[in-house]
């Protein structure tokens, strides 16, 4: 009889802390294409989109919204259903109430939204696709804290990716790499 022994992940020893940190947010009406990592898969690194894997449109305008630390967090959930397997997630945020933030919400909520964040631990990740952004939500209160909760919320038929960086130059350089390309031997 054989066997073959797999192991996955490994405990560092250290506690990892799970805060969404920085969250910025684009427009799925800006967004042109996601290379998925089975199209352009980054080495060592699975379910990760590359860095030049986000083709926008020009003039696009990536909102960051700026978090208090440790009051927003982000959660995904598995479904099965006829239709297969899907995943929900939802960030969730508590932000102090500033009338910049409150009319922006207003001039924005009836959009989807491509979400770009940043966890406490530096691993940045990417969630909505062309066609299928994340909604935006909100609430005020007057209680204790004058405060909102913002929340995000989608379905994908992926988990939430990786993504390779965070930093807004990386990811959108304005060079003339293009998308557009095949590995066809005859293009």
């Amino acid at each position: 009889m054989r066997i073959q022994e797999q192991r996955i992940g490994q405990i560092d020893g250290i506690v990892t802390v799970g805060f969404v940190a920085r969250l910025k947010l684009l427009d799925i009406e800006d967004l042109l294409d996601i290379v998925d990592p089975d199209r352009l898969p980054v080495e060592g690194k699975p379910m990760t989109i590359s860095q030049v894997g986000l083709d926008i449109k020009d003039d696009a305008i990536l909102t960051e919204l700026v978090m208090p630390s440790q009051q927003a967090t982000f959660k995904e959930g598995s479904v099965s259903d006829l239709n297969g397997i899907s995943y929900q997630l939802v960030i969730d945020a508590t932000l102090p109430t500033r009338p910049d933030l409150l009319n922006w919400l207003r001039l924005n909520q009836g959009r989807r939204w491509l979400a770009i964040w940043i966890d406490l631990t530096g691993q940045p990740y990417v969630a909505g696709g062309p066609g299928n952004g994340l909604v935006l939500n909100y609430q005020r209160s007057l209680t204790d804290r004058n405060q909102l909760r913002l929340t995000l919320s989608g379905r994908s038929v992926h988990p939430t990716w990786y993504l390779e960086s965070f930093n807004t130059a990386t990811l959108f350089d304005q060079s003339d790499f293009s998308l557009d390309f095949n590995f066809d031997y005859d293009s």
